[in-house]
């Protein structure tokens, strides 16, 4: 499990808040000279030990950071207590509806006006346990509220993929059932990789994993006279085939490619990444097919000259 995570905390320079109903968090300027109490730094150094180890082997899961009556929200739970809490996390990971989930820990800062929220910025997927086994995932960040005690009182989530992570969202019901439909690409496919962001607008995907550089892409084939490329595990020598590490990503329908279409979803996709700041879209694209579970899936690539998954970006 990676967790690309700073050994210090750090404050955020933008102050921006996920979208919700309201704000909940202000944060400090980078010129601020104030810092957390050892309560709330401790609580860091927990988060980033103990996060991912929470779905890696529940059973041994320790839950003393958080009160006895935490709450948590999310766009599809509302509930108090930490017995609910741990239940919540079992389900995801073990139980007859899902397992095998995984949390990758990208970011921890410290946010509000008082330096007792602590802010993180995560990625978590599972499976689905439907016949063809469909990979759920989504990124997000979570607030976790501490008291002078040091402990969590509060824990909420934000979605990338909504506009409003307030309970209860019913888009976030459209958007599990999506996920479990066959047909689509999951961070365990395509030899898998890092899901940095998941929006609305498209996923940010990383390759360069572990000891691997990216992906290769070779063309195979042509449609309305573009060239279509699919992943190979190998680099073809001759074949004009190239590596790709970060990608933004959209899904198409087969049925509606045409060199019109594909440019219009090329605009669309530079424009998204165009209004943000966590990813800088390169000029290169590409017309994706893969074949997933007996499924033609075509997307379009956008490269990316880079991407970070960091708070508040």
């Amino acid at each position: 499990m990676s967790a690309f995570v700073s050994p210090t905390f750090r404050i955020p320079s933008s102050g921006r808040t996920p979208p919700r109903c309201a704000p909940r968090a202000t944060a400090l300027s980078p010129t601020s000279k104030r810092e957390p109490s050892p309560a709330v730094k401790a609580v860091i150094t927990r988060l980033r030990e103990e996060l991912p180890a929470l779905f890696e082997d529940p059973s041994t899961a320790d839950y003393s950071l958080y009160t006895d009556t935490v709450t948590f929200e999310d766009p599809l739970n509302k509930f108090r207590g930490v017995s609910r809490y741990a239940s919540n996390i079992n389900f995801l990971n073990s139980s007859p509806v899902f397992t095998d989930a995984k949390l990758t820990l990208y970011d921890v800062a410290v946010i509000g006006p008082q330096l007792s929220t602590v802010r993180t910025r995560w990625a978590l997927q599972m499976v689905a346990n439907l016949p063809w086994k469909p990979c759920v995932a989504f990124t997000g960040q979570s607030d976790y509220v501490v008291n002078d005690e040091g402990k969590v009182y509060e824990h909420i989530d934000y979605w990338d993929s909504l506009e409003d992570s307030a309970f209860f969202a019913p888009k976030a019901v459209v958007d599990l059932v999506s996920q479990c439909k066959p047909g689509r690409i999951s961070p365990l496919d395509l030899g898998g990789f890092e899901l940095l962001r998941r929006t609305a607008a498209c996923e940010v995907r990383k390759f360069g994993i572990g000891d691997r550089q990216g992906v290769y892409l070779k063309p195979v084939d042509r449609q309305d006279a573009l060239k279509v490329w699919e992943v190979t595990p190998d680099r073809a020598e001759g074949s004009n085939s190239c590596t790709v590490d970060l990608v933004a990503v959209v899904t198409i329908d087969s049925k509606e490619m045409s060199s019109q279409f594909l440019d219009r979803r090329v605009r669309e996709l530079r424009e998204a990444l165009d209004t943000v700041d966590y990813a800088t879209p390169a000029s290169e694209w590409f017309l994706v097919k893969n074949t997933v579970r007996g499924r033609p899936i075509y997307e379009v690539w956008h490269l990316l000259e880079d991407a970070n998954a960091d708070v508040n970006e």
